[in-house]
């Protein structure tokens, strides 16, 4: 009875050990599906700045073109 409750902890320690390698399976799935959609989120939130700063840099480019020629008349 001794070697069947050394049989039973054996298989207990073996099927906790297997669920917290699966456990930490899924915690590596998760933390790289985090870190694709962070990426994802900082790359669209940087092409939006990029677009941002070049349609500001289009609309200056006129006004100053404009304020020299008025200047200049």
């Amino acid at each position: 009875s001794l070697r069947d409750f050394g049989t039973k902890q054996a298989e207990m320690m073996n099927e906790l050990s297997q669920q917290m390698q699966e456990d930490a399976r899924v915690m590596s799935e998760m933390s790289l599906q985090f870190k694709s959609e962070m990426e994802k989120l900082f790359s669209e939130a940087g092409q939006k700045m990029s677009e941002q700063v070049s349609a500001t840099a289009k609309g200056e480019q006129p006004a100053k073109a404009s304020s020299q020629s008025s200047r200049k008349s």
